[in-house]
């Protein structure tokens, strides 16, 4: 995206045996740079020998932290990944949208925030859509500051008003110190592939939704790290709404990642048949689906389409009782504290802890239950009263 901002700025550290490749021109070099040197282009994070490892026990991506090639310096974590596959249309889908802020991005923001080293500065960030709101939201969790620069032009208002509730500043100029195709980032995403790849899913094609195919290159790659573990791997291909896949053949040329478009009409129509059935989705996640096959493809959905906006921080009876629940002191699921109420719809304590949520006033964890993976809501302990 935009100019990195010349200056000491924030920095990362790779672990040993790791350094970073341009995507363009094939520069490398052992260094955390963040750009490339001699292009500018957008560099990938390169490993030798890196072992399959998982920490089981973790209810999160960072289950996988040994197999990325950044170092941790302070976990900053609401739980990403991890996500489920189910069948979405009679595909399998891989949904993104159950990560925090319903999108892919928040694997990328909790790598920004965990690895790199941040001091009092703002960080400045240029705007895209979803991966500004993940990164107001991680910011917000690890009590930093967060500057999005944006074009009015081209900006969603509706996400503007949340990262200002997020507690972000928007500003309409400026540079940013850490650009959206960051090698951390990109590294982070990998994990998408990590978790198909743990749990067997034997499936002949990976189908990505796709702006700049950034996404899709990062699964890639995470297949290759996991290929030790694969029987087989699968090809992945970057799905393009509209008639882009010119332009995408090209930036992707040897990246190992296919390209498919998918025509407005069949897109529509897989909007429309999702929608009859509860499901809301931005066009881009329905193209991909839109091109998927029943038997051996399974399809990343990312980006819920989202709710219209409402501030929500005036107190509701359902609201009052949940935290009443939560208060006792026990770390529960929404569907205990529904059986502890008893008289609401399980949608409506979900509506109660989200809104709770937002406020500040409930925290969520996450715990393994088997090989599931379980949300437990708690009243958060440093909450004001």
């Amino acid at each position: 995206m935009g100019a990195q901002r010349a200056g000491r700025g924030p920095s990362y550290e790779l672990r040993e045996g790791c350094r970073v490749r341009c995507l363009r021109c094939g520069f490398s070099a052992e260094a955390p740079l963040l750009r490339c040197p001699r292009c500018g282009g957008p560099l990938l994070i390169e490993c030798d020998d890196r072992r399959w490892r998982v920490e089981g026990d973790i209810a999160s991506m960072w289950r996988y932290s040994e197999m990325m090639g950044f170092k941790v310096k302070k976990l900053v974590s609401a739980g990403e990944g991890l996500t489920p596959v189910t069948r979405v249309a009679g595909v399998l889908a891989k949904l993104e949208t159950r990560n925090p802020t319903k999108t892919y991005a928040d694997r990328a923001a909790s790598g920004i925030f965990t690895s790199f080293d941040l001091g009092p500065e703002p960080i400045d960030i240029e705007y895209a859509e979803d991966y500004a709101t993940s990164m107001a939201y991680y910011a917000r969790m690890a009590g930093l500051k967060l500057r999005v620069i944006t074009d009015p032009a081209t900006a969603d208002p509706q996400e503007l008003m949340e990262l200002v509730r997020l507690g972000a500043d928007v500003e309409f100029s400026g540079s940013p110190n850490i650009a959206y195709d960051n090698p951390v980032g990109l590294e982070s995403l990998k994990t998408i592939a990590f978790e198909i790849a743990e749990r067997g899913y034997r499936v002949r094609r990976v189908l990505v939704p796709a702006v700049t195919g950034l996404l899709a290159i990062s699964i890639y790659r995470g297949f290759e790290a996991a290929s030790q573990i694969l029987s087989k791997m699968p090809d992945v291909v970057a799905v393009l709404a509209g008639d882009r896949c010119g332009w995408a053949r090209e930036a992707l040329r040897g990246s190992g990642v296919d390209v498919c478009c998918a025509d407005a009409q069949s897109v529509l129509r897989t909007l429309v048949r999702l929608a009859e059935r509860g499901v809301y989705l931005k066009p881009l996640a329905a193209a991909a689906l839109s091109v998927a096959q029943e038997d051996g493809d399974l399809v990343v959905i990312t980006g819920a389409a989202r709710r219209q906006f409402r501030e929500a921080y005036r107190r509701s009876g359902l609201r009052e009782l949940v935290l009443k629940v939560l208060d006792e002191g026990r770390a529960l699921t929404a569907y205990e504290i529904w059986r502890r109420l008893g008289s609401f719809t399980l949608r409506g304590v979900y509506s109660a802890l989200e809104s709770l949520e937002r406020s500040g006033l409930a925290c969520h964890e996450y715990e393994l239950r088997g090989s599931r993976k379980v949300k437990l809501y708690r009243a958060c302990r440093d909450r004001k009263a």
